[in-house]
Parts: structure tokens; C-alpha cells; sequence
């Protein structure tokens, strides 16, 4: 029974202490980094200055907890109840709180940059003076919430997002993602945009290095000279989308939809683009040098002077490709187990397709 015992200053790092019973605890100052307390009950506990970096929180129940001073940098707070808690100057950077219960917490002065607070309940919270810059607040509840003298630049949020009366996101330089959205030359690194519906939005210079825009909807964007390096674009859709000179070295595009896309001159040198749907896309002049095209469909795309060296081909179609020429072709690895039409195979040197 660990109810309220007496463990400050205790070193727990990496306990597993799931489902366990420290309501009441004195926990202050302990050392609880990478602890696992998902789901363990610490209601009332006194975890000032406490350590919880990367620890597992998640569905534990903090409500009416002590927290001022704590470090949840990057622990994972889903689901968990903190209604009540007193988290006054504590540290939740890149702390995952999605769906949390934080109303009418106290957040006075906490660090809550790039915190995930997708569908947290925040009403009645006080914020004042919380930096919430590049927080993700995708339908947060934040109605009543105190925001006086709170950072928010460079948090996204959307229409579902509640804030106070007469707050006003634009003015506090926050970003609305959204379907139309104007995020020309928005900062929005390591953003987690996955799944987001960005159909037809303006992200044209846009700083999106790491950031997550897996199985998003980005059918018809402006997304030319954006800064993509690392990102994840897996599973999105980019059809006909513009990404006319963008960065996307270390990319994963591992089964992105880019029918008809312009990539025109975009860096997709070390990118992952295995099973990509490439067909009609534009990519003149692209760097696709070291890229991973294993199973890529790139039939009837454009790549006049596009730098093929290195690039992985195997299963890879290329029938009909425009402006082709064996040397690209062949400065490529696997390109021998590639797909051509007949005419480009004898080009090549290779036999003709057997007749199916």
C-alpha cells in the first residue's frame, strides 16, 4: 500500500508502478523518469519538483495533485485526469496530452511548448503566462481558459478548437489548419499534422522540417519551396499538389498518393518513396539521387534531367515515362528490375517483356 507514503526525494526512474495506488503520496522531488504510471492513482499526491521526464501517465489519475515545478518533458499524459492540479511553472514540453482532463488546473507560468493537446480539455484552466508556442490545440476545449500574457505562436489548431470569448488565435500569431488554410512561409517543425485535411492550403515556404503529415489530405496544395526535410508524408494524399522546389531529403513518402503532382527541381535526394503513386507527376530537374523508388509507379511522369544516381528501382514502373534516357536509367541501382515498355527495354539492352 503506497497511499500516501512518503517517497520524496525517492529515486523510482523506470519503475513500473501501472495501476498502482499513490493517492495522497509525497513524491516531491522524487526521481521518476521513464517511470511506467499508467493508470495509477495520484489524486491529492505531492509531486512538486518532481521528475517525470518521459514517463508513461497515461489514463493516471492526478487530479487535485500538486505538480508546481514537476519536469513531464515528453511524457505521455493521454487520457490522464489532472483536473484541479496545481502544474504552476512546471515543465510539459513536447508532453503528449491528448485527450486529457486539465480543467481548472493551474498552468500559471508552465512550459507547454510543442505539447500535444489535441482534445484536451482546458476550460476554466489557468494559462496565464504559459508558453504554449507550437502547441498542437487541434479541438481543445479552452472556453473560460485564463490565456493573459500566454505565448502562442506557431500553435495550430481548428475550427473544433473553443477559446474564450472574444480571443482572437490570428492575433496571437497561431496557425488554423484547415482545408483553404493560407500557412504561406508558417512555422511548423516537428508538427503533428497526421491525418490533417490541408486539401487545396497555401504552405508555399512553409517550415515543416520533421513534421508529421502521414495520411493527411493534401490534394491541390501550394506546397513549393516548403522546408519537408525529414518529414513523414507516408499514406498522404498529394495529388496534383505544387511542391516546385521543396526540401524533402529524408522524407518518407512510402505509399503517398502524388498523381499529377509538380516537383519540379524539389530535393527528394535519401527520401523514401517505396510504393509511391507517381504517375503523371512533374518531376524535371528533381534530385532523386539515393531515393528509395522500390515499387513506385512513376509511369508517364516527366523526368526530363532528374538525377536518378543511386536511387533503389527494383519493381519500380517506368512505362511511358517522358523525357527518359538510358544514362539516368542506369546510374540508378536494380534499374534492370525495373518496368519498361518494349522500346525503352531495348534501349536499355534488355530482352522484351514476356507476352502475358
Amino acid at each position: 500500500m503506497l497511499s500516501s507514503a512518503d517517497l520524496s526525494s525517492a529515486n523510482l526512474s523506470s519503475a513500473d508502478l501501472s495501476y498502482a495506488n499513490l493517492s495522497g503520496a509525497n513524491l516531491s522531488s522524487a526521481s521518476l523518469s521513464g517511470a511506467d504510471l499508467s493508470s495509477a492513482s495520484l489524486s491529492g499526491a505531492d509531486l512538486s519538483s518532481a521528475d517525470l521526464s518521459g514517463a508513461k501517465l497515461s489514463g493516471a489519475d492526478l487530479s487535485g495533485a500538486k505538480l508546481f515545478c514537476a519536469k513531464f518533458f515528453c511524457a505521455d499524459l493521454s487520457y490522464a485526469i489532472l483536473s484541479g492540479a496545481d502544474l504552476g511553472g512546471a515543465d510539459l514540453s513536447s508532453a503528449n496530452l491528448s485527450s486529457a482532463n486539465l480543467s481548472s488546473a493551474n498552468l500559471s507560468r508552465a512550459n507547454l511548448s510543442s505539447a500535444n493537446l489535441s482534445e484536451t480539455n482546458l476550460s476554466r484552466a489557468n494559462l496565464s503566462s504559459a508558453n504554449l508556442s507550437s502547441a498542437n490545440l487541434s479541438s481543445a476545449n479552452l472556453s473560460e481558459a485564463n490565456l493573459s500574457n500566454a505565448n502562442l505562436k506557431d500553435a495550430i489548431y481548428t475550427h473544433k478548437t473553443k477559446f474564450p470569448e472574444n480571443f482572437e488565435p490570428t492575433k496571437q500569431q497561431m496557425h488554423l489548419i484547415a482545408p483553404n488554410a493560407d500557412l504561406r512561409s508558417a512555422s511548423l517543425k516537428g508538427a503533428d499534422l497526421s491525418s490533417a485535411d490541408l486539401s487545396s492550403a497555401d504552405l508555399s515556404d512553409a517550415s515543416l522540417k520533421g513534421a508529421s503529415l502521414s495520411s493527411a489530405d493534401l490534394k491541390g496544395a501550394s506546397l513549393s519551396s516548403a522546408d519537408l526535410k525529414g518529414a513523414s508524408l507516408s499514406s498522404a494524399d498529394l495529388s496534383y499538389a505544387s511542391l516546385k522546389g521543396a526540401s524533402l531529403s529524408s522524407a518518407s513518402l512510402s505509399s503517398a498518393f502524388l498523381k499529377g503532382a509538380s516537383l519540379s527541381s524539389a530535393d527528394l535526394s535519401d527520401a523514401d518513396l517505396s510504393s509511391a503513386f507517381l504517375s503523371l507527376a512533374d518531376l524535371s530537374s528533381a534530385d532523386l539521387s539515393y531515393a528509395d523508388l522500390s515499387s513506385a509507379d512513376l509511369s508517364y511522369a516527366d523526368l526530363s534531367l532528374a538525377d536518378l544516381s543511386d536511387a533503389d528501382l527494383s519493381g519500380a514502373d517506368l512505362s511511358y515515362a517522358k523525357n527518359l534516357n538510358p544514362e539516368q536509367v542506369q546510374s540508378a541501382k536494380n534499374w534492370d528490375k525495373a518496368k519498361y515498355e518494349n522500346d525503352f527495354r531495348a534501349k536499355l539492352g534488355l530482352p522484351p517483356e514476356p507476352a502475358k
